[in-house]
């Protein structure tokens, strides 16, 4: 009886199961908290909450904070876009180190932005299509005004990619993925046709330019959601001229169905980028405190 005393009370299965349950539990919320931080953040939850936060002071140029972050920059560029978080709210990458209005500045760009192996690829698919562009005019399938025009069309996708990267950029599964790979297997898809009748073609070009102008027109809607100040230049040089040539490249071909039709109603499709944004550079200027400069090192390299 004094042995039995002396030995703890043995728990019962369902004791048992609720303990096991409860530490189950506890582990699992933490994985889940440790995946959102992998994913948002680039590091673990336990480790974001040791980590100090440099906050910008009131007032301070954007060329201080640059001398600030001289120290994180070498070891930011040693780290796996991964390791950053999968998914990342995009960054403007040229900053104004002033708005006054009297003085000229060409903006103060970001340390270490560089053209991506992605960015590379997306320019050799348009390449690629000007080649074939050039086929096609030589072997008398189109005329000079069609392969001009089809030209334009292109062009005009790949220069809205190109703006929105020497603006913003996401080194994440977004951008990566979802919208550059998207956006190379559009214009890969553009030039499929190129070589066929014109009418055949232009509708190719018409119909995967206006699939793309719709996924950059997310990428700017992106852009609009994370950085407040950048959301009235988006709106007027981005949203607004993509919707357009969104909705102009899908349905003249079904509009239009003759080659000549075809042809003068792609040519105002053709002139919507130019015309949109030469009024609005030229006419209807923005102040400068709501354009967002763009990075030229960036821009003359693509």
């Amino acid at each position: 009886l004094a042995e039995t005393r002396r030995r703890p009370f043995p728990r019962s299965n369902t004791l048992r199961f609720l303990a096991t349950f409860q530490q189950l539990k506890r582990r699992c919320i933490h994985c889940c908290k440790e995946v959102v931080g992998l994913i948002y953040c680039g590091k673990s939850i336990s480790c974001a909450s040791h980590t100090r936060q440099k906050m910008p002071m009131d007032g301070a140029e954007f060329g201080d904070e640059e001398d600030e972050k001289e120290s994180d920059s070498e070891e930011e560029e040693n780290v796996f876009w991964w390791q950053r978080g999968l998914i990342q709210a995009p960054r403007a990458v040229v900053r104004w180190n002033h708005t006054d209005e009297s003085r000229s500045s060409k903006g103060v760009p970001e340390k270490g932005r560089k053209v991506t192996w992605s960015e590379l690829f997306l320019d050799l698919i348009l390449v690629t299509n000007v080649g074939k562009l050039g086929e096609a005019y030589q072997s008398g399938d189109m005329t000079l005004l069609e392969t001009v025009v089809l030209y334009r069309l292109i062009y005009s996708c790949w220069w809205s990619s190109t703006q929105y990267a020497g603006r913003f950029f996401s080194d994440d599964l977004v951008d990566k993925y979802l919208s550059t790979g998207l956006l190379m297997f559009l214009l890969l898809c553009a030039g499929l046709r190129i070589g066929d009748e014109f009418v055949d073609a232009a509708t190719c070009v018409a119909h995967s330019a206006a699939c793309y102008q719709l996924v950059a027109t997310f990428m700017f809607a992106r852009v609009c959601c994370a950085i407040p100040e950048a959301r009235k230049h988006m709106l007027r040089h981005g949203i607004y001229p993509s919707l357009v040539l969104v909705a102009g490249n899908f349905l003249m071909p079904f509009i239009f169905t003759t080659r000549k039709g075809l042809l003068w109603a792609l040519v105002g499709v053709a002139l919507v980028d130019p015309v949109w944004h030469g009024l609005g550079y030229n006419c209807f200027r923005m102040p400068k405190k709501d354009r967002v400069p763009i990075h030229l090192e960036h821009l003359v390299e693509r």
